[in-house]
């Protein structure tokens, strides 16, 4: 697992990691079309560097590989808004993961 963690952190540092605001109060992180789940994994990427976003912890949809969004997990707007990502997915995307939110603290 270190070494997979390595890896990731080495592709976001090549890569660079941007981040989409999607409104009502959600982020998309985007990578490079493939790894974006894998992200999740990356406890320094959420407790240091998006933490300016986000309160008491995070909701995050991971409904496909290279789909992951986030919002702060008091926001009932911003958890609607990652139903919603799901649910498109889930009807029209490839490489599916999770039709759930997953609550990262």
């Amino acid at each position: 697992m270190d070494i997979a963690i390595r890896n990731l952190c080495s592709l976001v540092e090549s890569n660079g990691l941007r981040m989409h605001d999607l409104e009502n109060d959600c982020f998309a992180l985007l990578l490079d079309g493939n790894f974006e789940a894998a992200l999740v994994l990356l406890d320094d990427l959420w407790n240091d560097t998006l933490e300016q976003y986000v309160h008491k912890g995070y909701v995050v949809a991971i409904p496909s590989r290279e789909v992951i969004a986030f919002c702060n997990l008091n926001s009932n707007t911003g958890v609607e808004k990652l139903k919603s990502i799901i649910s498109n997915v889930w009807e029209h995307g490839d490489y599916l993961l999770m039709d759930r939110l997953i609550k990262r603290t």
